[in-house]
């Protein structure tokens, strides 16, 4: 986990350093909570059949720590910025989706099986900004971004699809990989309060492993900016 984290600071540093070279690149660090829905689907790589998933049962409150640049412009005249950002979170699922086949037929279970683990990634982000003109009221601005994340996964799965030639068993968990995150968001800020709406997916494409994990994350989220400081190259 720590060399992941530290080659991802490199990638995000060294995104930075290429694009603000001329003049240094301020950072932000956001600390607080979401109230969000996550899923994770899990299918067989080969066959693409899915095989489990688990659901959050309801909404769940989690932490939320951010780390990002302020906005940089791509045109001064315009109101299109651009930001990176690194966002971490826990996961914990216990409770999987079980049914005949058919969304009436299917329902939250628990069934003794457990995945539990983090993720991590780093995503430069498009923005389209509203009240560019006005810094010292509320802003907003929405925008969409994709890039590199990191899963580590621990648990175990019951293969619920009565199609699976292996339907009724268990299957274990141990993943630690890359894998490709992409996103929508709209924001709202007011000084040093961020109010994020934000839609996240994660997968371990990248990773080759028997079974595809792709991770959803529907969530709204308060931050407050702690601390921010600049970084000269």
């Amino acid at each position: 986990m720590r060399s992941m984290f530290f080659i991802l600071s490199l990638c995000f540093c060294g995104t930075l350093s290429a694009h603000e070279r001329d003049s240094g690149t301020s950072l932000e660090v956001l600390v607080g909570a979401s109230l969000g829905y996550r899923t994770i689907e899990i299918s067989e790589r080969e066959s693409v059949m899915e095989v489990a998933e688990f659901q959050t049962d309801g909404l769940n409150v989690a932490p939320s720590i951010s780390l990002r640049t302020e906005p940089k412009y791509i045109w001064q005249d315009r109101n299109w910025s651009y930001t990176f950002s690194a966002d971490f979170f826990t996961s914990k699922f216990d409770k999987q989706v079980v049914g005949d086949g058919g969304s009436y037929n299917r329902v939250i279970k628990n069934k003794g099986t457990k995945i539990e683990g983090l993720s991590l990634y780093f995503t430069p982000i498009i923005y389209y900004q509203f009240g560019r003109e006005k810094p010292e009221g509320w802003q907003y601005r929405v925008g969409v971004g994709a890039g590199l994340g990191y899963q580590d996964h621990n648990g175990e799965f019951l293969i619920t699809n009565r199609e699976h030639p292996n339907y009724g068993k268990v299957r274990k968990i141990n993943h630690s990989k890359l894998g490709l995150s992409t996103g929508i968001y709209a924001e709202a800020k007011y000084k040093k309060h961020h109010i994020v709406f934000n839609g996240d997916l994660i997968t371990n494409e990248l990773s080759g492993d028997d079974y595809r994990y792709v991770e959803n994350h529907v969530s709204i989220t308060y931050r407050y900016q702690i601390y921010s400081f600049s970084l000269d190259f």
